[in-house]
């Protein structure tokens, strides 16, 4: 069997579904179109992150403040409540980039969008190209399928692709997509996904220079910033002078509520990019939710991400032998790389099966590459996982299963 696969399907109403990634990854897509087949125990595959940051809210001040901000009552007069104390979303999104960031926002035009971070994304992409226009996005891979954030997204936009392993790959392949293949956007998501390394302020400024030149728009996803600890949250987007900025919450605060709420800061002078909400009772009662979740839900929700990646580590060391390597970016990472030993003696795709006939689900660096790109044969001593899905006495219990996978195939 082939590692990495495409298959095309077509849905009960006829939609055509294109479907890209390993063997594995191609039942839990189906899956969940069909809805015919359940999930394994231990999911280290997904990085949705499971957690429900409404638990902390304090429910009766949050439904009191709601029920003033809602004005109209079955046609009865506007209420007379005085909501001037009340921050909108943007000002409380605002007010969090100034905590957390030591970006420069004054000219920047604010868009809230009530979708997930790649309904942003796709919103903001397709601001940046235009109707009928040519230009080309640049993406450097391994990454997450962006060319898969809408179902029309292959028709859409045009990708060019390159391979960044590192950081000076990142940095040279930019420098050839905007020379000689006339890229005019470039999409970039840090942390890297899956190989976890991160941008210098230097390389940073030498990319900056190169869009400048080139004309290239540069648009951050900054969904996993959120999922750094505390004093640790500053943005990659600092380092470039016109960015446009894509951020949601559902890595910081969980799925649930905050799963499909996100928002755009794009250049003033740039591309107008569709705001969900227009209503003012609308951005009040979203502001009032994600301030409550701030203030009483972010803190517990980063130290569980902790506590989970501290027993994936613990359930792991039991039984991986010696020259296993876990690598995150920080503590608090969502996801984190796994490197085995030099005498592992099959391939990922292979140790993938064998872990989803154990019901442990991981995901390999060959998926996050585009159908047709081979992939370095340097990533095939290492998998991705999530502790997203799983609660943490779950995650310490698969992290001893696999752990003992990988030794067994070390002999």
């Amino acid at each position: 069997m082939a590692d990495y696969v495409e298959l095309i399907v077509y849905g009960p109403d006829g939609r055509r579904i294109n479907v890209l990634g390993s063997e594995i990854a191609l039942i839990g897509a189906l899956a969940n179109f069909f809805g015919e087949i359940g999930q394994v125990q231990y999911d280290f595959g997904s990085a949705h992150y499971l957690y429900d940051s409404s638990e902390h809210f304090p429910n009766d001040e949050f439904n009191e403040l709601k029920r003033k901000i809602v004005t109209k009552k079955r046609g009865e007069q506007l209420s007379k409540y005085d909501k001037s104390h009340l921050k909108s979303v943007e000002e409380v999104i605002r007010d969090l980039l100034s905590t957390e960031t030591s970006l420069d926002l004054s000219e920047h035009q604010f868009y809230d969008i009530h979708g997930s971070t790649r309904s942003a994304l796709d919103l903001t992409l397709s601001s940046l190209v235009g109707f009928m226009s040519q230009r080309k996005i640049a993406l450097p891979v391994p990454n997450w399928h962006f060319d898969q954030i809408s179902e029309n997204a292959h028709k859409k936009y045009k990708f060019n692709y390159f391979e960044a392993l590192n950081e000076q790959q990142l940095v040279d392949g930019f420098k050839r997509a905007a020379e000689k293949d006339k890229v005019g956007i470039l999409i970039l998501a840090m942390p890297a996904v899956p190989l976890m390394y991160t941008l210098s302020q230097q390389a940073g400024k030498e990319m900056d220079a190169i869009a400048l030149k080139h004309g290239i728009d540069i648009v951050v996803d900054d969904v996993l910033r959120g999922a750094q600890p505390m004093g640790e949250r500053d943005s990659i987007a600092r380092y470039f002078t016109n960015p446009y900025i894509v951020e949601g919450f559902s890595k910081r605060l969980g799925d649930h509520v905050f799963g499909n709420f996100s928002y755009v800061l794009a250049p003033s002078t740039g591309s107008q990019i569709p705001n969900s909400c227009k209503d003012q009772d609308c951005g009040l009662i979203t502001g009032l939710s994600l301030e409550m979740a701030l203030k009483y839900a972010a803190e517990p929700a980063i130290k569980e991400l902790q506590l989970r990646n501290q027993k994936f580590d613990e359930g792991l060391g039991n039984y991986a032998p010696q020259g296993t390597v876990v690598k995150r970016p920080s503590v608090t990472h969502l996801t984190s790389l796994v490197e085995v030993p030099t005498n592992f003696r099959i391939t990922m795709g292979e140790f993938q099966r064998k872990c989803y006939r154990k019901d442990i689900d991981i995901s390999i660096p060959q998926e996050y590459y585009p159908n047709g790109f081979q992939a370095s044969p340097l990533l095939d001593r290492s998998f991705r996982i999530t502790v997203g899905r799983i609660n943490a006495e779950d995650i310490y219990l698969g992290a001893n299963l696999l752990g003992r996978e990988i030794s067994q195939y070390c002999r």
